[in-house]
């Protein structure tokens, strides 16, 4: 508790500078040991004084007045007011410089300039060490937009921002690293406004120069830089380069450069005669964040940056690509030391990969692909190192019918691609994710799941679909031999739900798993396309809205035409199986002859079911399960069995049992215990029969934790 935290508004009381605790009272600093013996003396006194009022104690401001003294010198005594310096700046640290790399945004309140001086405000010692720790100072965000550009004042005022964040990162010594990130939108060269005696005022050209000054004065110095600007912006800043290069400047120590281009703008010209100047100026450079709304910064053959350019020294790339994937991906082969590949394309219709030379990357150990329009660009490359590869995809959200299709069937159809890429992979490969939404078949997920043969780690959304004993057709055994589930009195016979007569899917697959996460579809972590007004939660801001009405290309061709209509026969055929399934009414078949169609797993009553909705329920069937008119469902991989799962994780049990029985008696290093993470949403959605399923794994000694272990490397 602080002075600040005390409610004084019905006491008048306030402490005056005659009183010898004056200083400690109204203030947050630590108080001294003659003045922590005297306000426990106090205490003492104001807690007698107070003991016989207490029932009396709002009834006269006097002792109102006693009560809140009796507070504001408890407050002294916090705690807090004596911890060491050293834990003091380990708060500072964890509040300023949260993060490690790629952090810098105005989204994040730990950049902020305000924020940080809020928390030097709290006591006089609190500033002291804030200002003694150079650590604290070493990064800054700087919004320049949030300035008039165009005023006729704007040149001393971007001065005067720019002075501030020099003098800013002067606390930080003259030696440690520095991080910067700032927004600046403007044109440099085309603002030009008029003053009120008719002449016209280019300050603002001279502030950006300026401000190019004091970044490269700072070239040996900074570890980040992220640029939220125009294309132009960045072409002017290599342009700078260029020239510093003639001056025989030396190179820069740069690690990480993130790029947040919005706009549509670029000099095609000027820029090609300095090649390579990225790997020239920054041979240290180690990441790349690249994302560019109308993907200015490569045009075909036309190279507006050369910011993509082979550099040797990266080790990881992130591109945000809007329109096209081809002129980005073809510079992928130019760093041969990229040990991470991170692909996204946010808005639908983005042009993918096309058919062309592999590239090599050997040392690459990450792959990840979020939202693709198709699964080619794994066709294209060479990794026989990698460790993880995560595909993070998602039906589009309030999509048109054939554009969730024409999706849909690029994925299905390229997935090949996938398979062939883990199996090139097969004896690194350690880590796999992928969301199974657009699967056709549970052939497609057998293949994929063969090919991870030295894979440890497997995160899903599905399995595969109903295949049971003949004791599990009328729901689980209540045979004797059973264990009474909790809270319920029917029995769950392991033996008849876990006798799975597939013995492909449960002797082949992932022979080396040891970790399976199984994940709802609507698992927050998977990114979804963007609706029309939302802006992406990733750290990379400004993101195009993947659904927008001018993107949504038409489907003139013929033979699209005619897929389309087999897709959508298919999908007819398809709904009505599942209805069939679930027991709900089948479109042409009268109502009581549907619902004498039993469920194949009753489902019983209770709030963490998932009910089966009629008609009433439109607006959230289409959301959760498959609305023809307004959510299509096209391959429909919601159902699975999870009695299939559960003997396939018995038999990855019994396996690394096995492992570390082997490993035991012939001393190498001891084996993992297979673990499976079902998310609360999966086993929600599972209802009944997931539960009873959970319940018999855990007795048989399953290590089971109900949420997923995994993270997304985005």
């Amino acid at each position: 508790m602080s002075p600040r935290d005390i409610d004084t508004s019905t006491s008048t009381y306030k402490p005056t500078s005659e009183d010898p605790l004056f200083a400690v009272l109204s203030t947050n600093d630590p108080p001294s040991s003659e003045q922590v013996a005297l306000t426990k003396s106090r205490l003492d006194e104001l807690r007698a004084e107070l003991s016989p009022l207490h029932h009396e104690i709002q009834d006269t401001p006097k002792n109102g007045t006693s009560a809140t003294r009796s507070k504001l010198t408890e407050a002294v005594l916090a705690p807090w007011r004596r911890l060491p310096t050293e834990i003091i700046a380990e708060i500072l640290q964890t509040a300023v410089n949260p993060g490690s790399l790629s952090f810098l945004s105005d989204k994040n309140p730990a950049t902020d300039r305000a924020h940080f001086r809020n928390l030097r405000a709290v006591c006089r010692t609190w500033r002291e060490v804030a200002f003694a720790t150079q650590s604290l100072w070493t990064t800054v965000w700087i919004d320049f937009d949030a300035y008039d550009a165009y005023s006729v004042s704007s040149g001393e005022v971007y001065a005067s921002v720019i002075r501030g964040v020099e003098g800013y990162f002067k606390h930080a010594g003259p030696t440690l690293p520095l991080n910067l990130g700032f927004r600046w939108h403007a044109s440099p060269d085309a603002a030009v406004v008029t003053d009120e005696e008719g002449s016209e005022n280019r300050e603002y050209t001279r502030v950006w120069n300026l401000w190019l000054d004091y970044i490269c004065s700072q070239r040996t110095r900074w570890e980040e830089i992220s640029w939220f600007c125009t294309t132009h912006h960045f072409q002017l800043f290599e342009k700078r380069l260029a020239k510093e290069l003639e001056l025989g400047t030396g190179p820069w120590k740069a690690l990480f450069f993130q790029i947040i281009l919005q706009d549509a703008f670029a000099e095609h010209n000027g820029i090609g005669a300095t090649p390579s100047i990225i790997q020239t100026c920054f041979p240290e450079l180690e990441t790349i964040n690249l994302n560019a709304d109308e993907d200015s910064l490569v045009f075909g053959s036309v190279t507006p940056s050369r910011l993509l350019d082979p550099h040797s020294n990266l080790c990881k790339l992130r591109l945000e690509v809007h329109l096209d994937l081809n002129p980005y991906f073809t510079r992928v082969g130019g760093f041969t030391h990229l040990k991470k590949l991170l692909l996204a394309c946010p808005k639908l219709h983005v042009t993918p990969v096309e058919s062309g030379p592999t590239f090599e990357l050997p040392n690459l150990e990450l792959v990840v692909l979020s939202c693709p329009p198709s699964f080619s660009a794994l066709a294209r490359l060479y990794a026989p190192k990698l460790k993880t590869l995560q595909i993070l995809t998602n039906e589009p959200p309030n999509s048109d019918r054939e554009t969730t299709i024409e999706l849909q069937t690029s994925l299905a159809d390229t997935f090949s691609s996938v398979i062939s890429f883990a199996q090139q992979c097969n004896r690194t490969l350690k880590e796999f994710r992928l969301n199974c939404w657009f699967l056709k078949d549970d052939n497609m997920l057998r293949q994929l799941l063969e090919a991870l043969t030295s894979v440890e780690e497997v995160c899903l959304d599905t399995w595969f679909r109903d295949r049971r004993s003949p004791a599990l057709e009328n729901g689980p055994s209540t045979s004797g031999s059973g264990s009474t589930s909790s809270g319920s009195g029917s029995a769950f016979d392991t033996s008849d739900a876990m006798g799975v007569v597939d013995e492909l899917q449960n002797s082949m697959c992932l022979p080396n798993l040891l970790r399976f996460c199984l994940h709802d579809p609507a698992d927050e972590e998977t990114p979804q396309p963007l609706a029309e007004s939302e802006v992406s939660q990733r750290h990379l801001r400004s993101r195009t809205s993947r659904l927008k009405e001018d993107d949504r290309a038409p489907l003139d061709d013929t033979s699209i035409d005619s897929q389309l209509d087999a897709d959508l026969a298919l999908i007819d055929q398809l709904k009505q199986e599942a209805a069939e399934a679930l027991g709900d009414p089948v479109p042409g078949v009268e109502s009581e002859v549907a619902e004498e169609q039993p469920a194949p797993i009753p489902i019983a009553p209770n709030e963490d079911q998932v009910e089966v909705p009629d008609e009433s329920d439109e607006d959230e069937a289409g959301s959760e399960h498959g609305n023809p008119e307004d959510h299509p469902d096209f391959f429909i991989r919601g159902q699975f069995s999870w009695p299939s799962l559960a003997s396939f994780l018995r038999s990855c049990q019994t396996r690394a049992q096995h492992n570390r029985s082997s490993n035991s008696t012939s001393g190498a290093r001891k084996a993992k215990e297979f673990e499976f993470f079902p998310s609360a949403k999966a086993l929600k959605a599972g209802g009944e029969e997931a539960k009873l399923v959970i319940e018999a794994l855990a007795r048989e000694g399953l290590s089971i934790t109900r949420e997923t272990s995994c993270r997304v490397y985005w």
